[in-house]
């Protein structure tokens, strides 16, 4: 009896310690105009110019990379909506820019999931949710390079 209670106590702080959904948010500041920066960002067709994947074609318009596919959903004023195709479905991104002053610019990518209450995918979701985090920041380093 004592080690079921133990277990069930283990199981269930497992269960409230992970993430009921995916959820990452990575920022970084490159040193160029916001203008410049949303020209860029919004001509998706110069991606694969920077674009980290090792081969992709220069009229796709999505982007392998890592495990993961990445597209523009919705072009905004001042980003990006961007979804990722994981094998379990879909999260919904925006990668915004933001201007911090004349010659200096901040981009956010923020992207979250719907939550999960199965215990199995919540452990899923939050290594799914490190990995995506990694790959985030990897975008960026390709990215702040081109810019």
């Amino acid at each position: 009896m004592f080690l079921f209670v133990l277990l069930t106590l283990i199981i269930a702080a497992i269960y409230i310690s992970l993430p009921a959904s995916i959820h990452f948010r990575k920022s970084m500041f490159v040193k160029t105009t916001s203008n410049s920066a949303t020209r860029f960002l919004l001509d998706e067709k110069a991606w694969h110019n920077w674009w980290p994947a090792d081969s992709i074609n220069k009229n796709d318009t999505v982007f392998p990379f890592k495990g993961y596919t990445y597209g523009v959903k919705w072009k905004m004023i001042m980003g990006d909506s961007i979804f990722i195709e994981t094998n379990d479905g879909n999260i919904n991104s925006l990668l915004n820019i933001i201007p911090i002053n004349k010659d200096s610019t901040g981009f956010q990518w923020e992207g979250e999931s719907f939550p999960e209450a199965n215990l199995f995918k919540r452990v899923h979701n939050y290594f799914t949710q490190k990995k995506l985090q990694n790959n985030a920041g990897d975008i960026f380093n390709a990215l702040k390079v081109y810019l």
